[in-house]
């Protein structure tokens, strides 16, 4: 499997808890679609619209929740090369996730230059941020926490060097 940092080096796509296949995500974190169906047509039409099948995609997370087989279908369809953090509804074991092609991370946390990559938010050192997903709609609590669940980013992927200008615009604005 593809080193993290060399994924990271490639400016990839960066998109977190996706959560396909989870019929009460709808309801639970007020996404904007009317079902199931809809909300994976969505997610799925905006990964493709952006993504080519040799794009580098870094996921934090809460991929889906769902059987091996709708798994694999999902997997066929997504244009891109995954690279998966195991967020706390991805609980499939590590051969499985490779079969498919991913390149799991189990760490709790991944450091690259700056930035710490985690599924969960959490507390960083000063001059350093955590691009985390699994808040869904509320706001990270610390300034340098940048919460990129789908429902922050228009349930679409961003390229981790827009993520990143974007950030500093954020902060140069609110500061």
């Amino acid at each position: 499997m593809e080193d993290i940092n060399k994924v990271l080096e490639n400016n990839p796509w960066i998109i977190s808890d996706t959560h396909f296949k989870h019929n009460n995500v709808i309801s639970y974190c007020n996404r904007p679609f009317k079902s199931i169906e809809e909300m994976d047509w969505t997610i799925i039409n905006n990964w493709n619209y952006v993504i080519g099948s040799n794009d580098l995609v870094i996921h934090l997370g809460d991929f889906a929740l769902t059987n091996k087989g709708n798994f694999r279908e999902l997997i066929n369809i997504l244009n891109g090369k995954i690279t998966l953090f195991r967020g706390n509804h991805d609980r499939f074991s590590r051969n499985f996730y490779e079969s498919c092609g991913i390149n799991l991370i189990s760490n709790e946390f991944v450091i690259w230059e700056n930035i710490y990559f985690s599924h969960r938010p959490i507390i960083v050192p000063e001059n350093y941020y955590n691009i985390h997903g699994h808040i869904h709609e509320k706001r990270s609590q610390f300034e340098n926490q940048i919460n990129i669940s789908v429902e922050q980013m228009n349930y679409k992927p961003i390229k981790l060097n827009e993520l990143i200008e974007r950030r500093i615009k954020w902060v140069t604005q609110d500061g």
